[in-house]
């Protein structure tokens, strides 16, 4: 296991995560375990939140995470469903949400929100009325909601890292 000890010490992450042995890390300040959330951001047609109780946990590099400006206690991961954010996120792939970190109009980005009963993720950018954002996909053919009010919609939070598997 020479190969994971080394990669874990470079990267700053637990050696299991790379393949290592499971090592007791609840001492290890420098880690933090960020909860998976049994839910789906609809990148298409909004995806019904019903069912948003917690998995298992990821561990992530604490130092590493703030360089992303990110809130340790403040963060999920979901998964995406749906095409309509390809080429920047795909069906399935699970997303890193700072749920410190809602939009203003200076921090345009891909953001998790919901509508009504729907959660989506989507690319939020600054509107031409200041009560309203303007909401779109990334997929040209894929259709985009356009300009919703900030009432009408709560915004979970600012996607902040994408991870996938690949086949």
């Amino acid at each position: 296991h020479t190969k994971p000890m080394w990669m874990s010490a470079a990267r700053g992450v637990p050696e299991s995560v790379l393949g290592g042995p499971v090592r007791d890390t609840s001492a290890n300040d420098n880690v933090v375990y960020v909860r998976r959330r049994n839910v789906e951001a609809a990148a298409g047609h909004g995806a019904l939140a019903e069912m948003e109780y917690e998995r298992e946990s990821l561990t992530f590099n604490r130092q590493w995470l703030r360089k992303l400006g990110a809130d340790p206690n403040r963060l999920s991961i979901i998964n995406v469903l749906g095409d309509s954010m390809v080429p920047t996120l795909a069906h399935g792939d699970a997303i890193l949400v700072n749920e410190a970190d809602r939009f203003e109009a200076r921090r345009e980005g891909v953001y998790v929100l919901r509508r009504g009963d729907e959660l989506i993720v989507k690319r939020l950018r600054k509107a031409a009325r200041k009560d309203h954002i303007r909401v779109t996909s990334d997929n040209p053919n894929s259709d985009s909601p356009g300009e919703l009010a900030l009432a009408d919609v709560a915004i979970i939070g600012r996607v902040i890292w994408t991870g996938r598997q690949i086949d």
